[in-house]
């Protein structure tokens, strides 16, 4: 069975300090799969960046504004099934 994951990065630029995410799908490839590879820094599983629909502006660019990936959001997601942060409980330790 092969596993993959969603990687979200908040970047910020230096020239307009403007607050960025880029979204990356990482995952083994069918070789290293079939050839039991260990992931290490050598051999890194491959990536790819991500298109967020409604928010790149470019095919060559798919930086998404932070701002207009936190609407993106809140359009996606039905906000009744969403915490509010001021209310969040931290998860506690796992004992045993």
């Amino acid at each position: 069975m092969s596993y993959g994951a969603l990687v979200f990065e908040l970047r910020q630029a230096a020239k307009t300090k403007e607050h960025l995410v880029r979204v990356f799908y990482t995952a083994q490839t069918f070789d290293q799969l079939r050839n039991l590879t260990p992931l290490t820094i050598e051999t890194p599983p491959a990536s790819m960046q991500l298109v967020i629909p409604g928010g790149s502006k470019s095919s060559t660019n798919l930086d998404v504004n932070f701002s207009t990936f936190s609407n993106l959001l809140k359009v996606a997601m039905d906000q009744k099934y969403v915490q509010p942060f001021c209310e969040e409980i931290p998860p506690g330790v796992i004992e045993n």
